[in-house]
């Protein structure tokens, strides 16, 4: 059983004239190219080359196969696909038609009195939820129970192993369907595309949440300057561009989209992903001092420094800050504020009646959205009193002195 199954996992890779492209691989089932235009028109009497919503049946099938897509990308020196809800809708709908009338095939077919008519042809199909697509590729399997095996399956053959791993898509969906009763029970689609204008964006591999905010990049393309941003804040400075970035976000647990944009001369391009922090990822307080001093010089009467100015949070990740200061002989000001916003000390006014070593504290705490604290910053604050004069040297003179 395993091996008829193998033989039935079909390959069709195709591209737009004016492209690069290598022969097409080896596989048990091809199409060959075609262009938009030679599609024509959609057989008359039937929906199925219309977009439709096929409901997902198991969510965690249909992650771990684009994960072990990316993870076997990975391993061969490629960057990862990115998952799109297009390409999503597209498999999905196919791996559903092909249990719900029973056959294996790329092009969709109409069971009508027990007999199967083609309705639409597999790009025609792809196109409906996928237009301005320069490349599509497809893989097809029934039979596998697991993600692993499906996956495994489609590498053990040349033709799907070269779709896999092809460098000239960089965008994917994957369709899972169970029909019991049919004559394979498990049916697995994988759409790969790429289209016009789209740079897509990679975090962790394609991976749907993160611990640690530690975020690995792939932006697709070539371009001279790139610049980041989280959760529509402030935008990082340019930098000169590189496929590969790594990023450390701070930022409370949820939902977070990252957007990148792309430049060359005057061509620029976005590109944004979401990721999921599970937990909250506490600011860095770092680099604020440990401790601060003041200095007043009583023949001067001057203080020194007049001020400190701190900025608690360098970028905009959703966080709060709050200050509170214990010691009379200063204040804070703002007591609160957020990402890129700065407090300033300020001493009192002295005088040489009042002006007497001191000490104090600033404390720093941040905050999520919930309004609960995950992290804090304690300054240490001193105010030292300089009483320096000129002090003069007297050296007793003796006159008249003698033996």
């Amino acid at each position: 059983m395993t091996a008829l199954l193998c033989a039935l996992i079909l390959s069709v890779t195709f591209a737009l004239p004016g492209y690069a492209q290598s022969d097409p691989p080896p596989a048990t089932s091809s199409q060959p190219g075609v262009t938009r235009e030679q599609i024509g028109p959609r057989p008359a009497g039937t929906n199925d080359c219309q977009a439709q919503t096929v409901p997902m049946v198991n969510q965690a099938f249909e992650d771990q196969v684009v994960a072990l897509v990316n993870a076997t990308r990975a391993e061969n020196g490629l960057p990862p696909l990115k998952r799109v809800a297009a390409l999503d809708r597209s498999a999905r709908y196919h791996a559903a038609d092909l249990g719900t009338d029973d056959y294996f095939s790329h092009d969709s077919y109409d069971r009508v009195n027990g007999q199967l008519t083609q309705s639409c042809g597999w790009s025609d199909r792809i196109n409906a939820y996928y237009p301005d697509w320069r490349r599509l590729a497809e893989n097809i399997a029934a039979g596998y129970s697991t993600p692993e095996a499906v996956v495994q399956g489609w590498l053990d053959s040349p033709g799907h192993r070269a779709n896999i791993l092809s460098p000239d898509t960089w965008e994917i969906g994957v369709g899972y369907y169970f029909v019991s009763g049919s004559t394979y029970g498990h049916y697995w689609v994988q759409d790969f595309g790429r289209r016009e204008g789209v740079y897509p964006i990679i975090i962790n591999g394609e991976a749907p949440q993160t611990d640690n905010g530690e975020l690995n990049l792939y932006i697709y393309g070539s371009w001279e300057n790139v610049r980041l941003q989280l959760d529509g804040g402030d935008w990082s400075e340019w930098q000169p561009f590189q496929n590969s970035l790594t990023w450390q976000i701070s930022a409370p647990a949820g939902e977070h989209a990252v957007t990148v944009e792309m430049q060359s001369g005057t061509e620029t391009a976005t590109a944004s992903d979401t990721i999921v922090l599970t937990q909250d990822t506490a600011p860095d307080l770092s680099h604020l001092p440990q401790s601060i001093s003041f200095v007043y010089n009583v023949p001067d009467d001057l203080t020194t420094p007049d001020r400190y100015e701190l900025t608690p949070l360098t970028s905009d990740s959703g966080f709060t800050w709050q200050v509170e200061a214990q010691g009379g002989w200063f204040t804070v000001s703002p007591s609160q504020g957020g990402g890129g916003q700065s407090f300033q000390i300020l001493p009192a006014d002295f005088n040489a009646a009042n002006a007497t070593p001191q000490s104090g504290s600033v404390q720093v705490q941040v905050t999520n959205g919930q309004g609960d604290v995950v992290t804090s910053w304690t300054i240490d604050m001193t105010l030292d009193v300089n009483n320096t004069v000129l002090r003069r040297l007297y050296i007793p003179i003796v006159i008249g002195g003698g033996s």
